[in-house]
């Protein structure tokens, strides 16, 4: 990078995450307010909430991070404008199509980080939120361990490694105890899914103690009335927008071997390539901007716009993506077209900035 770009880069930067902070702080102000609507004494208290949400942050920094590079870019080069900079820039030798490819360099280098902490850092900690949440409401039914969930159901006790979408369990074991808390049989199930008012279960093993003998047997699928409740598998399963790509990419393999619709899932796995590539082209169209209604604009002119605009890509993007689960569209197709049309709108704009 020239010293052209790293000033121009800089000032992106440093607003690009002032306005993350600002937004990520209202967002987690908010979503504290709405969990206080769900405590209980001494089961889901104020500290168990606070631990909660702050958990739930880096997922939060990544949903917002397209917004936060739109208010960013429009802010920083708004008041680059605003000082002559950007037309200084221009008369040192810096063409719009340098500039261009400057922010480009800059959305990048955001991107990446976007992408680290959206597929890295923050499924674990969501998965860790939500168990650390079920735990507390369950008033010491549930306990979280590494190896999975634990849940006491009268004298059974049951272990679930895997929550899936769909009302659907991996790896699970049921352990039924008698009066005198010595273990009666332990069933061991590859898959499970709630299906018709019942749990369908696929590849059992079970194994019943009596006395001093045990008896084993194996079934490949069972129906059973009563596994888990369904209050309690909704606040295990994890959204498909808060999974890591590779999770939904598994997973979608799993519901298309298993003839499920996959429609859904697909347009949330093209949507964690999506979203840090929006705030790339969030910045080419704040740059767009800065060269016309933002060079004389104040902060408030600034703000308002950057809001419009992400409010409307926003319902643009769920609209399109909507309508392509509905009416059968290929799901890259409907996670792309939204951002393409922004791209080409941007791209348009800087070609006739004078």
């Amino acid at each position: 990078m020239s010293l052209l770009d790293r000033y121009l880069a800089r000032a992106i930067i440093a607003a690009t995450l002032v306005a993350l902070v600002g937004l990520l702080a209202l967002d987690l102000f908010f979503a504290l307010v709405d969990e206080m609507g769900s405590l209980r004494a001494g089961r889901y208290e104020m500290q168990q909430a606070i631990v909660y949400v702050a958990l739930t942050a880096p997922r939060r920094a990544y949903e917002l991070f397209p917004a936060a590079a739109l208010l960013g870019g429009i802010f920083g080069l708004g008041a680059l404008a605003a000082g002559s900079e950007l037309v200084a820039l221009r008369a040192a030798g810096m063409s719009t199509a340098r500039m261009a490819a400057g922010v480009t360099q800059v959305g990048l280098l955001l991107a990446l980080g976007a992408v680290l902490l959206g597929e890295q850092v923050a499924p674990l900690a969501e998965a860790k939120a939500q168990g650390l949440r079920t735990v507390a409401r369950s008033g010491g039914a549930a306990y979280q361990a590494s190896g999975g969930l634990w849940i006491r159901d009268g004298s059974r006790f049951i272990r679930i490694a895997k929550v899936l979408p769909g009302h659907r369990l991996a790896d699970v074991e049921v352990y039924t105890v008698g009066p005198d808390l010595r273990l009666e049989e332990a069933v061991r199930v590859r898959t499970a899914a709630y299906r018709d008012g019942r749990w369908q279960l696929e590849d059992v093993a079970r194994t019943v103690f009596a006395g001093d003998r045990l008896h084993t047997e194996h079934h490949g699928q069972e129906r059973w009335p009563r596994l888990v409740s369904l209050e309690l598998l909704e606040a295990l399963t994890v959204k498909p927008d808060k999974m890591a790509a590779s999770t939904l990419y598994r997973y979608i393999g799993y519901l298309q071997a298993n003839g499920l619709d996959a429609a859904r899932y697909q347009v949330a796995f093209w949507g964690r390539f999506t979203t840090p590539l929006s705030g790339l082209v969030m910045l080419l169209v704040a740059l767009a901007f800065a060269f016309g209604p933002l060079r004389s604009g104040g902060a408030g002119q600034r703000l308002l716009t950057g809001t419009l605009l992400g409010l409307a890509f926003y319902v643009l993007d769920r609209a399109v993506n909507q309508l392509g689960v509905v009416y059968g569209l290929v799901p890259w197709v409907s996670a792309f077209l939204p951002l393409a049309a922004l791209l080409l709108l941007a791209l348009l704009a800087l070609r006739y900035v004078r």
